[in-house]
């Protein structure tokens, strides 16, 4: 999405108040924290569903889940 706007690693950086080697992490992990990607959202002209990473948000979910029956 950030280069179909054509803004750089560093510029959505800037606009964000966090490093561009965040910026970097995110897009190679992808993002699935709601609130991030809310922020990214809002700057890339989108909805956050699109920029978020479902997969990772999963395994995050069943993580905690296990977490939880094992306490």
């Amino acid at each position: 999405m950030r280069i179909r706007r054509n803004i750089k690693q560093s510029e959505l950086a800037r606009r964000l108040n966090v490093t561009r080697s965040s910026v970097n992490h995110n897009e190679k992990r992808g993002i699935s924290c709601v609130k991030t990607a809310e922020l990214y959202a809002a700057i890339l002209h989108c909805r956050p569903e699109e920029l978020m990473d479902f997969h990772t948000a999963r395994e995050c979910r069943k993580s905690f889940s296990a977490n939880l029956k094992s306490k």
